[in-house]
């Protein structure tokens, strides 16, 4: 049995656009996923790439970074989404999975990689438009 990453997002896809149109929800839906990936140690293979993927959507949402493609934002935010609340989206057979919220996560990272890189090149040479408000604390 395949899972079907693709799929997954599609079914995230209009929630993660109608959160990506509001700031308070945005805000809440990274604090809740900070939680979920701090309390789970599987997490910590990716916690680097989701700390840079949930700071630069802090740092487009603030209006500093606009380099960022709509479906990298919406990618991101339905990723987030699936961090916070998987029960609803993910597979019956997923469900017995270990670490299917990792895979996921991971598959998800690897969409918004080339876009995640050219932020972290644009943060290094902007080192003076990210502030303590913009930067994503994770702790495993």
């Amino acid at each position: 049995m395949t899972m079907n990453f693709e799929e997954i997002l599609r079914e995230l896809n209009e929630k993660a656009n109608d959160i990506s149109m509001d700031n308070e929800k945005i805000s809440k839906l990274i604090e809740d996923a900070k939680k979920k990936i701090e309390s789970n140690e599987a997490f910590s293979e990716v916690a680097d790439d989701m700390k840079e993927s949930i700071e630069m959507i802090k740092v487009w949402k603030n209006k500093k970074y606009n380099d960022i493609s709509q479906n990298t934002i919406l990618t991101i935010i339905a990723g987030l989404i699936y961090i916070v609340n998987p029960l609803g989206v993910v597979p019956k057979f997923l469900k017995k999975v270990p670490l299917g919220e990792v895979l996921v996560t991971a598959y998800i990272l690897k969409k918004v990689k080339e876009e995640l890189e050219e932020y972290r090149v644009w943060k290094s040479e902007n080192s003076t438009n990210v502030d303590d408000s913009d930067t994503v604390y994770i702790k495993l």
